[in-house]
């Protein structure tokens, strides 16, 4: 029927930044997501922070050596991070 409203279509509403805002911190799923971050965050982070320390102290490995190992750790992340996303997208197809 010509004239008839397409279901398929979706019109977009223009919600005041306010509200869009007070309604996203009122959700207790965005706290969660965030809650969750920052937790991944301080999993990275002190591994980082103290693997030379650790290194050198305990292990008895030279401090070079053991900042080495940081830059390791972040090149096979890197790949890791290039091989995980093509192989997802590639996996979505067969989904």
């Amino acid at each position: 029927m010509e004239g008839s409203p397409d279901p398929n279509s979706r019109t977009l509403e223009r919600v005041p930044i306010k509200t869009a805002y007070m309604t996203l911190f009122r959700d207790n799923s965005f706290w969660l997501i965030g809650l969750s971050y920052l937790l991944i965050a301080f999993a990275l982070v002190i591994p980082f922070a103290f693997l030379p320390i650790f290194a050198t102290e305990f292990l008895m490995v030279p401090y070079r050596s053991a900042t080495g190992l940081i830059a390791i750790i972040a090149i096979a992340g890197a790949f890791g991070k290039l091989l995980l996303s093509h192989l997802s997208d590639t996996i979505d197809g067969f989904v």
